[in-house]
C-alpha cells in the first residue's frame, strides 16, 4: 500500500534543493555565458521602439518604425478583420476596454483590408497609435511621419506642424 501522506517540510526541502543542483549542473552544461542585466534591458535594441511609462513595441523585422502592426497595440485590444471579427465585436472590444479613449480602424489597401482597435487612457497617444496605424497601412517603406507629413500635405485640411 503507497504512502497517502505529503512529504514534510524537510523532505521538500531536500527535493527542491536536489532540483536545484539538477538545474545547475544543466546549465552549467551549456554553452556561453548567463545573462547580465544590461543583457535584459531592451529600450536600446535595433527594433525597438519606447512607447513611455516602461511600455515597447518589438517589431519582428528588425526594425522599429513606430507603426505597430495591427494585432499588437499597447493598452487595448487589437483585432486582425482576416479573423473574421465584424464590426460588433470591434465595438464589443471599445466596451469592454478599461480606457477612456478608443478608436476602430479600418484600412483597405493593394495589401488588403487591416482592422485594429486602439484604446488608452491618453487621448493623444490614441490618435498618434492611430494615425501611425494608418500610415503604415498605407505605406509601410516609409517612416509614419512621412506618410503622414505627405497626406497632410495634399489634403485641404489647414495644419500647422
Amino acid at each position: 500500500m503507497a504512502d497517502d501522506t505529503e512529504p514534510d517540510d524537510d523532505e521538500l526541502a531536500v527535493e527542491h534543493a536536489e532540483r536545484i543542483a539538477e538545474l545547475r549542473s544543466e546549465s552549467d552544461a551549456g554553452e556561453g555565458n548567463p545573462l547580465e542585466p544590461t543583457d535584459l534591458d531592451i529600450a536600446h535594441r535595433e527594433g525597438v521602439r519606447e512607447r513611455g511609462d516602461g511600455r515597447y513595441v518589438v517589431s519582428t523585422n528588425g526594425e522599429a518604425s513606430g507603426t505597430p502592426p495591427a494585432t499588437d497595440l499597447p493598452d487595448g485590444v487589437a483585432r486582425d478583420a482576416e479573423s473574421g471579427d465584424d464590426e460588433r465585436d470591434h465595438a464589443g472590444a471599445l466596451e469592454r476596454s478599461d480606457d477612456a479613449y478608443g478608436i476602430v480602424l479600418s484600412a483597405k489597401t493593394d495589401a488588403g483590408v487591416g482592422t485594429t482597435v486602439v484604446t488608452s487612457n491618453n487621448i493623444v497617444e490614441t490618435v498618434e497609435e492611430a494615425l501611425r496605424w494608418y500610415a503604415g497601412q498605407v505605406d509601410d517603406s516609409l517612416p509614419p511621419e512621412d506618410v503622414l507629413e505627405l497626406l497632410l500635405r495634399q489634403s485641404d485640411l489647414d495644419v500647422e506642424p
